[in-house]
């Protein structure tokens, strides 16, 4: 039956019955116009099926069964122009302590005839497991890697790296029932490092050797080639706490700085120096070589003459 449900205040209800005459509800339009499906379920021509909560709590599951190529969602904007800046596919929002909406991030227009994802998130990171499942790392804490795997131990680490503090992509996702062995390690872009002592803006964020997560500052015109091998990034931001405190660095930026050319130019100098002291040496070994060979000869030859001439003096003796 379809009926306005004076006993519940006012409700404009679908409902059917069973076999037993009991009535159960199947939609619901509330007085100020809120439509509730108790089944949770809408089938619309085309194979698309909306759902309600699920077990893992998502609000809403929006699924196509029109073969294997099925598409689920598209969204458009009606302006016969291409979507700008002004126009949200997609808006994310909290809500305040007023009821009021938060603004978090959206997918809208660029102007230019796409769509931009906007985000408070400043890195692309990616989770990477711990080389020890029970070692607690912590977001903005330096690490080390060691074969796809990371810890706090940076001495011979081949890179090191950043503990994500906002990723704005997360890849490599390993699942969720697995994540507790993983941490999100920032590749590129800028991430709130845990850093001891003074820094200015500019200096390299060097790995403090403690393994404890903390980095040092470094002033590029100071740094040495070891003390690079060490580097997790460059501090976009001063300060004189000499403390730990977090410091905004770039990560995954540093093979442009200056200071990368001056190491490779000195390394390249130094190459050069030793294949000139190189060549000098084989040189000089080659005429050593030489003089030693000929001094051979003639020693050789002096003692040859002496001998002869020992023999002739033995023999003018022995005669008389």
């Amino acid at each position: 039956n379809i009926r306005n449900d004076a006993s519940d205040d006012g409700r404009f209800k679908i409902r059917s019955h069973d076999s037993s005459g009991a009535s159960h509800t199947q939609l619901t339009i509330e007085r100020n116009g809120e439509i509730s499906i108790p089944n949770t379920k809408l089938h619309v021509g085309g194979g698309l099926t909306i759902e309600g909560s699920d077990s893992n709590g998502h609000a809403v599951t929006i699924s196509n069964g029109v073969g294997s190529n099925a598409d689920v969602l598209k969204l458009r904007v009606d302006s016969g122009v291409s979507p700008t800046i002004h126009n949200n596919f997609i808006t994310f929002v909290a809500v305040g302590g007023d009821g009021s909406d938060l603004p978090q991030g959206a997918i809208q227009g660029d102007d230019q005839g796409g769509v931009q994802y906007l985000t408070s998130g400043s890195d692309y990171a990616e989770w990477l497991p711990r080389l020890n499942p029970a070692e607690e790392i912590q977001p903005g804490e330096i690490v080390g890697l060691y074969g796809a795997r990371i810890t706090k131990e940076t001495r011979a680490a081949t890179q090191i790296m950043a503990v994500s503090t906002g990723p704005a992509v997360v890849g490599n996702d390993p699942g969720e029932k697995a994540r507790d062995g993983y941490e999100k390690i920032a590749f590129i872009g800028q991430v709130k490092v845990r850093v001891r002592g003074a820094v200015k803006a500019g200096d390299f964020i060097v790995a403090s050797g403690l393994n404890d997560g903390t980095g040092v500052a470094v002033s590029p015109d100071c740094i040495s080639s070891e003390q690079f091998e060490q580097v997790v990034g460059q501090a976009w931001e001063s300060s004189a706490d000499p403390g730990v405190k977090s410091v905004r660095t770039a990560v995954g930026l540093i093979h442009r700085d200056p200071t990368v050319s001056r190491l490779l130019e000195s390394s390249r100098n130094q190459t050069a120096q030793i294949a000139a002291l190189s060549a000098r040496l084989t040189a000089i070994e080659l005429r050593l070589g030489k003089k030693l060979a000929a001094h051979k000869t003639a020693a050789s030859q002096n003692n040859t003459r002496g001998i002869r001439e020992r023999r002739v003096q033995s023999g003018a003796l022995g005669s008389r």
